[in-house]
């Protein structure tokens, strides 16, 4: 995503016809994380509790470590760079950008593009 994003729209990304690849491996890397992240809150056992401490705190730290804040912070930066790199196919694919040679779908009647390409 990286070269998409610094060379922009006449960079080699757009005219290789490579958007399409990188948004498929995009959403992979982001369910593969969202996934990793469920697996590890199901399996992993929580701490004991120390005795006499019930606060919400203590309660929460001794269910998520550190380890699962932190893939709950790299699920959500997979999150957001999935939904970025997704606004830009989608302007690309409406302006008529990519694949290259197309007509631009914002004047049509079907403009808009669709989740499932």
């Amino acid at each position: 995503a990286v070269p998409l994003f610094l060379q922009g729209s006449s960079g080699c990304c757009v005219h290789a016809g490579c958007v399409g690849p990188m948004m498929t491996v995009q959403f992979s890397v982001c369910t593969a994380d969202a996934g990793a992240f469920l697996s590890c809150l199901t399996v992993a056992a929580p701490h004991p509790l120390p005795a006499g401490s019930r606060s919400m705190a203590t309660v929460l730290e001794a269910m998520l470590g550190a380890w699962e804040l932190l893939l709950l912070a790299s699920v959500a930066l997979q999150i957001a760079v999935c939904a970025c790199c997704w606004r830009v196919y989608r302007e690309l694919r409406l302006a008529g950008l990519y694949p290259l040679g197309q007509v631009p779908m914002s004047g049509t009647a079907g403009g808009d593009v669709s989740i499932f390409e």
